[in-house]
């Protein structure tokens, strides 16, 4: 469950300014599995309120979703009612209720950040996590991990211009990428694609929204001003508004975005568990 980012309050206005990014591109990986998709039993892991296996039950065999909050499960039960290949599961992703080997595919999208990892460097929350993956993934199985890269948080977002103290302390909640598909290749894993998404971006067409910051329920769509002080998010706010007085907003948000559409925002990761590991 999240250290900073109250999801039962969230829960209600997520899927506002979220959306499955990437369907596509996880598929494809998924596609590295020899067994076809629509016999292939996947795992979403911290599903939150169930976009991602909304968008994916009429691609896979059966889809296992779980969360650590009860209120964002109640939103995804709500939005797969009548769905009869899919199951809720109240779950941290450290201690999962699934026997070992029981997938052929497991999905992590914009969660690992908020694994309680502290200050530690090592990420040991994460790599718990990784560990309990591996165990439930059979041989050749593929997970799929959506995350952000240290370059992205800092160039992919123009909203986090405004919180650069937030900014640097959400880039030390992500696991840099190579560390973590160092921690893959310890567990039995090798890397088999990785891709960046420059469009769309994750909080779609309300990314645009110039005054977006201003609301609570834009702020919403982004965990990162959760974390966000008082004092930080008035300055912020203070200098939206001294920007807009100036009539300089619309050019600090190009200028700010075109960094977004050279790095984007998120990127898909793929790695095959080994035949020959147990």
């Amino acid at each position: 469950m999240s250290t900073y980012e109250n999801y039962s309050i969230v829960a209600r206005s997520y899927d506002q300014t979220r959306a499955p990014i990437g369907v596509a591109i996880i598929l494809d990986f998924l596609g590295h599995n020899p067994i076809a998709l629509r016999q292939q039993r996947l795992l979403d892991a911290g599903c939150g309120t169930g976009n991602y296996t909304f968008a994916l039950s009429s691609e896979l065999g059966h889809i296992n979703a779980a969360d650590a909050n009860p209120k964002m499960l109640d939103r995804a039960r709500l939005k797969l009612d009548g769905a009869d290949n899919t199951e809720f599961h109240h779950a941290r992703l450290q201690a999962l209720p699934f026997g070992a080997t029981s997938f052929d595919g497991v999905i992590v999208n914009q969660v690992l950040h908020h694994l309680d990892d502290g200050t530690d460097p090592s990420y040991p929350a994460c790599r718990e996590a990784f560990a309990e993956f591996a165990r439930v993934m059979k041989p050749n199985a593929v997970l799929v991990v959506n995350t952000c890269s240290h370059d992205q948080l800092r160039r992919g977002f123009w909203p986090y211009a405004l919180i650069p103290e937030a900014r640097e302390r959400m880039c030390r909640r992500h696991i840099p990428i190579p560390q973590l598909a160092e921690t893959m290749n310890n567990l039995g894993f090798t890397l088999v694609g990785e891709r960046p998404v420059i469009d769309p971006p994750l909080q779609g067409e309300a990314y645009f929204d110039e005054h977006g910051p201003f609301s609570p329920s834009w702020r919403n769509g982004d965990s990162i001003w959760s974390t966000v002080s008082d004092t930080e998010l008035q300055a912020a706010l203070a200098q939206l508004d001294e920007l807009e007085k100036n009539h300089e907003l619309d050019r600090f948000v190009a200028t700010l975005d075109a960094q977004r559409q050279n790095v984007g925002q998120i990127t898909f990761l793929a790695f095959q568990k080994h035949q020959d590991t147990h």
